[in-house]
C-alpha cells in the first residue's frame, strides 16, 4: 500500500503521443492489473482475463463504473502470469484516453513514473530518448529521435576517451545548442496562407493537407474565419492556416474577419502570400499591392492557379513578383498538384524546419540531458568529466573505451 492507501503493485502509462491520434496505446502491468482490468475492460467472445497467455490479441470493450460501453479496443498481452503486462489500444481521442486512465487509477493502479516504468532503458541516454518519444508527432521524428541513442552514445563515448577539457566543453555546448531540434517534430510549425479574396488560398490549403479543410467557392469572401489543420509535411508537423481574404476598407463582418486574420498572421512561424494571376503581370506591377498592407513580411510568395498560364506567362509573372516583392515566387497549381513540394521545402527551410544537416548530428534531446551536460562542461578536471560522461552511457556501452591523451587533465 502507498501513502494514500492504494495498492502500488501495478501501474499504467501512455506509450503513444498524448495528443489526438488514430490510436492511443496504454500499457497496464503488475500484480494488481488483472483485477482492475476485469472491472473496466470486457473481453469479447466470453473470454476471461485469467485464461489469456502472452501473444494474445483480441477485441474488448472499455466500460465505465456502471458497465456502460466507452470504446471498442484491442488488447495485446505482452506477458501473462501473476504480473500481467498488456497493451490497451484505444481510439486516440484525448478525452477517451483520460477516461481510461481515470478508471485504471480508481482501481488502484499508479500512473507511470516516466520512461523507466514504461520502457526498458539501458542507460541515461536511452531513458531520455524513450521519455521524449511520445512527444514525436511524425514517423520521421520518431525515427530521428530513436537514432539519437546511437549518435549520442557515440559522441559521449568519444568525449570520454579524448582526454581534453576544452574539447569536452565545446562539444557539450554544441549538443546543448541542438536542443531545439526536438521541437521541430514535437510542436507543429504554424504557417498561414494570406492574400486577396479568391486568390486560391482555400484550394491550396486543401491540397497541402490532402483533405478538405476549407470550403472552396468562386465567390469572394467565402472564408470568413481562419481555419487550421495539422498535417505531416515532408516528415514535419505543420499547422496550415487558411485565412480570410484581405481587401482593405472592409466593413461589418468582412472587417471583423480581416481584423482576426491580421492578428493570426502576427502569431505565425511563416506566412505565405498567395497571388492570383488575374489580368496582366504588367498591370499587377503598377498596382499598389496587398503585400504593402500585410502586418508581417511574407516568408514566401506563391503564384497560384498556374494551370491557367502558359510557360511564357508563368515566367513573366514570376519575374514581376520577384521585382515587386524582392523574392522569387513558387509557381503552384493546387488543382493539378504541381509546385506543392517546392512550396513545402521553401516554407520549412525559411522557418528553420527543413535543414537536414542539423538532423544528422547528435543533440541534447531533453532538459535533463541539457542540465547534465552543462554540469559536465563546468568541470575543470577531465577525470571528473569522464566519470560523469560514462554515467550517461552506462557500463556496457563504456566498456572498451580507452583513455585518450593526457592534455587538459
Amino acid at each position: 500500500m502507498n501513502a494514500d492507501g492504494r495498492q502500488d503493485d501495478g501501474g499504467y502509462g501512455l506509450l503513444s503521443s498524448p495528443g489526438p491520434g488514430g490510436i492511443a496505446v496504454m500499457r497496464v502491468w503488475g500484480d494488481a492489473a488483472r483485477g482492475v482490468l476485469e472491472r473496466c475492460v470486457v473481453l469479447r467472445g466470453g473470454r476471461q482475463w485469467a485464461e489469456l497467455s502472452a501473444g494474445a490479441v483480441l477485441r474488448a470493450t472499455l466500460v465505465d463504473t456502471d458497465g456502460a460501453p466507452l470504446d471498442d479496443m484491442l488488447v495485446v498481452v505482452q506477458a501473462d502470469g501473476s504480473a500481467l503486462d498488456v497493451r490497451l489500444c484505444l481510439h486516440g481521442n484525448p478525452v477517451l484516453v483520460g477516461q481510461c486512465a481515470e478508471l485504471l487509477a480508481a482501481g488502484g493502479l499508479r500512473a507511470a513514473d516516466g520512461a523507466a516504468d514504461l520502457w526498458p532503458a539501458g542507460d541515461v541516454v536511452e531513458e531520455e530518448v524513450l521519455r521524449t518519444l511520445p512527444r514525436m508527432s511524425t514517423e520521421r521524428g520518431a525515427r530521428w529521435l530513436l537514432g539519437q541513442v546511437r549518435m549520442l552514445r557515440a559522441e559521449i563515448g568519444r568525449l570520454a576517451s579524448c582526454g581534453d577539457v576544452q574539447t569536452v566543453r565545446s562539444a557539450c555546448e554544441e549538443l546543448i545548442g541542438r536542443r531545439g531540434l526536438v521541437e521541430r517534430f514535437a510542436r507543429p510549425m504554424r504557417v498561414a496562407l494570406t492574400g486577396a479574396p479568391n486568390a486560391g488560398k482555400s484550394t491550396l490549403a486543401n491540397a497541402l493537407v490532402d483533405r478538405p479543410m476549407s470550403v472552396v467557392s468562386d465567390v469572394p469572401g467565402t472564408t470568413r474565419d481562419w481555419v487550421a489543420t495539422v498535417a505531416q509535411t515532408q516528415g514535419f508537423p505543420v499547422e496550415w492556416v487558411d485565412t480570410p481574404g484581405l481587401v482593405g476598407g472592409a466593413d461589418g463582418l468582412a472587417a471583423a474577419a480581416e481584423s482576426a486574420a491580421r492578428t493570426v498572421l502576427a502569431e505565425m512561424d511563416a506566412v505565405v502570400l498567395v497571388v492570383e494571376p488575374t489580368g496582366s503581370a504588367g498591370a499587377w506591377r503598377a498596382d499598389a499591392g496587398l503585400h504593402a498592407e500585410l502586418p508581417v513580411e511574407p516568408t514566401c510568395v506563391v503564384l497560384s492557379k498556374a494551370d491557367r498560364l502558359d510557360s511564357a506567362g508563368r515566367e513573366e509573372w514570376r519575374a514581376v513578383l520577384a521585382e515587386r516583392l524582392d523574392r522569387s515566387a513558387v509557381v503552384v497549381s493546387a488543382l493539378k498538384q504541381t509546385g506543392l513540394e517546392e512550396l513545402e521545402r521553401v516554407v520549412l527551410t525559411a522557418a528553420g524546419g527543413g535543414r537536414s544537416a542539423d538532423l544528422s548530428q547528435p543533440a541534447a534531446i531533453s532538459d535533463a540531458l541539457v542540465k547534465q551536460l552543462r554540469e559536465i562542461a563546468g568541470q575543470s578536471d577531465y577525470k571528473c568529466m569522464r566519470e560523469k560522461l560514462l554515467a550517461l552511457i552506462g557500463a556496457a556501452t563504456a566498456e572498451g573505451l580507452t583513455w585518450g591523451c593526457e592534455t587538459g587533465r
